[in-house]
């Protein structure tokens, strides 16, 4: 199955006290202000949050709160932490949605706060359909998370990796942290341009600033891409002595052909995916299952 772009979202916590819920992701379609409804959320989607801080130190980020419509929220990899003057520090989760908001307000995630006065955070997160979730959040099945860091400028450079299975897209992350003010990081030849695939946003607000931006190259193949493709560094942001940067390249495994257009059925202790079959007037024969999304008939992703 192929991977495709369902919405996403950016967010600051401006103050060290202060909690974000997030319910309004943008579409890629119409105009860069066209908000999801909940008919655009289907069962499986997969919500991938990245958060970045600006600190003096090393401080730990709380987990996202899940909304009642997803899993908790599962790490990809390690979070990393650049150690500069001012400290950059990158986390990446991710939850699959369970059950259908009945409304576009309904919240998915929480953000936890900053964790103290001069510590910037901020956040951007995506809305993915045909995800392999559980390899994902494993680190297997082709998945990989690839790691960088660097001081003295805040404009993360992500890593080169060598991705693998069923036509993964890549997601480029970088985080930067600096005292001074940054300006909003641009995003790198090569990655998805269409509305709201590339997310970035900055908090200047706190002595310690902090930066994050993150897209995508999507549908990989070697033949285009080269076997192993480097992002370029990202545009804007800020240098300085002071400065750290973050980033991450994470291949994000599809499902498995096939592996869609099912129904879920209750096995005695858990629902779990089944194909469909119908009379075709001579035999049974599987066919994709599908349902009204609002605006058009579209597979079910399981």
């Amino acid at each position: 199955m192929a991977i495709t772009f369902v919405g996403s979202a950016a967010i600051a916590n401006t103050n060290s006290t202060q909690t974000r819920q997030v319910n309004g992701f943008l579409k890629d379609t119409g105009s860069g202000t066209d908000i999801m409804t909940a008919a655009d959320v289907a069962l499986d989607d997969v919500i991938i949050l990245c958060t970045a801080k600006a600190a003096t130190s090393n401080i730990p980020t709380t987990t996202p709160t899940a909304g009642i419509y997803s899993t908790a929220f599962s790490p990809i990899g390690s979070s990393i932490y650049s150690n500069g003057t001012s400290d950059a520090l990158l986390h990446v989760w991710a939850a699959k949605i369970t059950s259908l908001p009945s409304a576009a307000t309904n919240v998915l995630l929480t953000i936890a706060a900053s964790g103290g006065t001069t510590v910037a955070q901020t956040s951007v997160a995506f809305i993915l359909r045909g995800v392999d979730f559980a390899n994902l959040i494993a680190l297997t099945g082709g998945a990989q998370r690839v790691d960088a860091t660097g001081t003295a400028s805040a404009v993360p450079d992500p890593p080169a990796v060598t991705p693998s299975g069923t036509v993964p897209w890549l997601m480029a992350i970088g985080a930067g942290a600096h005292t001074s003010i940054h300006s909003a990081y641009t995003i790198p030849t090569g990655l998805n341009t269409s509305f709201n695939h590339w997310r970035t946003v900055l908090n200047n607000t706190p002595s310690q600033k902090s930066n994050i931006g993150a897209g995508f190259l999507e549908n990989w193949n070697s033949g285009t891409h080269g076997a192993s493709p480097n992002c370029p560094p990202f545009g804007g942001g800020v240098t300085g002595a002071a400065a750290s940067w973050a980033a991450s390249v994470i291949v994000i495994p599809a499902l498995a052909a096939g592996a869609t257009g099912q129904m879920k059925v209750w096995n005695g202790s858990a629902w779990v995916a089944k194909p469909v079959k119908v009379w075709n007037g001579s035999a049974w024969v599987v066919k994709p299952l599908k349902y009204w999304n609002g605006s058009a008939w579209v597979v079910t992703p399981y």
